[in-house]
């Protein structure tokens, strides 16, 4: 760790603390978009500058784009919240069964399929003691759009609870849900579906949840990321020269995963990428795909973003504001961390 790596953790240290504390005024809790967005940003750029991999330098000019974004979201985030009436409303919950209920139907139809598939394929004895199969065949093209509903089941469970009760086959289908996200794999559904849930119960109690309730949330899934990685996805990559001691590598590959998005980012902004094969790729990926592998409209597009070198490690997760500054450049890095920000909070 140099002197340079201290000053970029007291500068985002700081910016954590800004976000920490506008979510408070704002909001008058931290389950917020505005805390989650920010504080995840800062908390990842922190962890980074401990140096415990050796990753490549990054630039100034690659934090200052992800201080613009921070700083068009909490823009964005304050537009949104002065735009909201002083007195409440009664809220319209007419549809919120029906949405429940059609998009825990949809997740569960987007795992359940997969999965026997896959059981037709190799049978359950062999499936059971070979989980590793998973990792390769579960995400299915098309199909895993109906699984990615799953994230949405648990937040509108957690409303729906409040306004027209829930009993046990509500129940039942937010553990369906989460079943289909486990199997899927992917950290980042889980994340956003468990403190999207947060989110939502904290609209009508926002001092109910505090930052410690956020640390537990995030220390089950690094359980359940570290569990995956050794049961499932047994085919992770070692992480030579690395300095987390060794009674304690199995966080190896999550310190990779939360920390890599940085040093990826610097390829983007020092424009290291490969040409993008279609306008937006990145942002537009879901309809490019749609076009062309399911149409026909187009030739069909990559499933996955290339992958770059960072140190002597590989990584295709460039972060919000990487994938963004990708396909628009600072400006669109402005424009939609703004329009997101006003998004989430209004």
């Amino acid at each position: 760790m140099t002197w340079g790596d201290v000053i970029w953790i007291v500068v985002f240290a700081l910016i954590f603390a800004v976000g920490l504390g506008l979510s408070l005024r704002l909001h008058g809790g931290v389950a917020t978009p505005l805390f989650y967005f920010v504080g995840g940003y800062c908390i990842s750029v922190v962890l980074y500058h401990f140096r415990l991999f050796q990753y490549p330098a990054v630039s100034v000019a690659t934090h200052l784009v992800v201080i613009l974004s921070l700083a068009a979201f909490t823009l964005g985030s304050l537009l949104g919240a002065s735009r909201r009436p002083r007195s409440r409303l009664a809220p319209d919950n007419s549809g919120l069964s029906a949405f429940f209920y059609g998009t825990a139907i949809l997740a569960m139809i987007g795992w359940s399929l997969p999965l026997a598939i896959i059981l037709s394929r190799h049978g359950p004895a062999h499936l059971l003691v070979n989980m590793w199969i998973l990792e390769y065949e579960f995400q299915m093209q098309f199909i895993g759009y109906l699984n990615l509903l799953g994230i949405l089941v648990f937040p509108a469970f957690l409303i729906k609870s409040r306004h027209a009760g829930a009993g046990a086959l509500d129940r039942a289908l937010v553990l369906l849900s989460f079943v289909g996200l486990i199997l899927a794999g992917n950290k980042t559904y889980l994340v956003f579906a468990l403190f999207g849930g947060v989110m939502a119960y904290a609209v009508r109690s926002p001092r109910a949840v505090k930052i410690r309730h956020l640390a537990i949330l995030g220390a089950a899934v690094l359980l359940f990321f570290v569990l995956y990685n050794q049961f499932i996805d047994v085919g992770a990559p070692q992480f030579p020269a690395s300095s987390i001691p060794e009674p304690l590598t199995f966080l190896e590959r999550p310190y990779h995963y939360f920390t890599g998005a940085l040093p990826a980012m610097e390829q983007v902004v020092r424009g290291g990428m490969p040409p993008r094969p279609v306008y937006g790729f990145v942002t537009l990926q879901p309809v490019w795909k749609v076009f062309g592998g399911l149409l026909g409209f187009i030739d069909a597009v990559p499933k996955n973003l290339p992958e770059v070198a960072i140190g002597p490690y590989a990584f295709n997760v460039y972060s919000f504001a990487g994938e963004v500054c990708w396909d628009w450049g600072p400006a669109g890095v402005a424009a939609l961390s703004l329009l997101l920000g006003w998004a989430l909070t209004d």
